[in-house]
């Protein structure tokens, strides 16, 4: 989901000091948490001020993030983390939505690999309620479900099959006026039914084309059928959600979903694991020195990073546990690998820390 901004920042050349700052948030707020929250930036910034990598072309800068300490409305609206990247010309931030260690980073270029781990973890999905009353599409993350507004999404199923326009579609779909001769009432809801769901499936697709995140149907059996039979969206789900999702709120659709995406997301880690130990060890290679050496010659097709822990410490209100992703003593070397895998068009994934003996950086080599 964070694609648009990390291809923004993996592809900036501009000169100067660059910094990145990461810090865990409160998606519940309260008085107590934005508190929390702004004293936790603060302190951050002042920390970033007296390094000693600090340079004051970035005082400028650093003067407008001060201003966000007092921004109440910046801090209700926050996920389970934020990332700050600044430099002299300005600043961005992204919500996260997967635990993140405190930490920040001065150099020359964006410290990005949490980023692209948490897009490795599935930080968003999407939903899509099929109903006859309000179809809707909605995004999701571990966090919440939003409903998103979709260009050309049709309205109910009664009142598209009263629109002119949708009956000469249906007509002309049909071969003219002179074959609904003879059809049954049967019939004739089937070929609106049909043509109903391909209208929904057209906006869908529109919608989320260039996406790669994990698309979940919920509606019922024969609907949720049709409805893949029309879709050309590449990354739906096998598994779905059975029943009439338009009697459900948007917290409702994210308590559905969150196993289903969990379980997914869990085999998917579980497979790359495996994958690589079937790999024989010549189209491997493990540690940092290793898998650098097989980025020199272009050879890495999946960099597998353990980078994260599941732990009941620090979880937010409504939530039983939490992912954590860990920043390392090696930060430095895993942005290096992240970025040489990125741009040979190899696959990051995130593991959890205890998925091999140790927790050294593996690569899956295509030669």
């Amino acid at each position: 989901m964070h694609d648009t901004t990390l291809n923004s920042l993996l592809e900036d050349n501009t000169a100067g000091l660059k910094l990145s700052l990461y810090q865990p948030t409160h998606p519940a707020s309260s008085g107590s948490t934005v508190k929390e929250d702004t004293i936790r930036f603060k302190n951050a910034l002042q920390d970033i001020r007296a390094h000693k990598l600090y340079d004051n072309a970035l005082d400028h800068t650093m003067e407008t993030l001060h201003e966000l300490v007092d921004d109440v409305e910046f801090w209700k609206y926050q996920s389970r983390g934020l990332a700050v990247f600044a430099d002299t010309q300005g600043y961005h931030t992204v919500r996260m939505h997967y635990d993140v260690a405190e930490a920040f980073f001065i150099g020359d270029e964006f410290q990005l690999s949490p980023l692209v781990l948490e897009d490795s973890l599935g930080s968003h999905y999407y939903v899509l309620d099929i109903n006859h009353t309000r179809p809707r599409l909605l995004m999701g993350s571990p966090s919440n479900c939003t409903e998103l507004v979709i260009d050309d999404m049709p309205d109910s199923f009664e009142s598209m099959t009263e629109n002119v326009e949708f009956s000469k579609e249906l007509q002309h779909q049909s071969g003219g006026v002179g074959a609904f001769h003879g059809h049954s009432d049967e019939n004739a809801l089937l070929d609106n039914t049909k043509t109903y769901y391909r209208h929904i499936a057209r906006a869908v697709d529109a919608f989320l084309e260039g996406h790669k995140e994990q698309l979940l149907l919920i509606g019922v059996e024969n609907g949720v059928g049709s409805m893949r039979k029309v879709l050309t969206y590449p990354y739906i789900l096998e598994k779905y959600i059975e029943g009439n999702g338009e009697a459900m709120n948007e917290q409702q659709l994210h308590e559905a979903s969150t196993e289903i995406i969990e379980t997914f997301n869990t085999q998917r880690r579980r497979e790359a694991i495996h994958t690589f130990e079937e790999t024989p060890p010549a189209l491997t290679a493990v540690g940092y020195e290793a898998v650098q050496a097989a980025l020199t010659e272009s050879r890495v097709a999946s960099l597998l990073l353990p980078s994260f822990r599941r732990t009941t410490d620090t979880v937010r209100e409504g939530f039983d546990t939490a992912i954590v992703l860990e920043l390392n003593d090696n930060d430095d070397a895993t942005e290096s690998l992240v970025r040489g895998t990125l741009q040979q068009g190899g696959e990051v994934i995130a593991l959890a820390t205890d998925s091999f003996a140790d927790e050294q950086p593996r690569a899956q080599c295509r030669f």
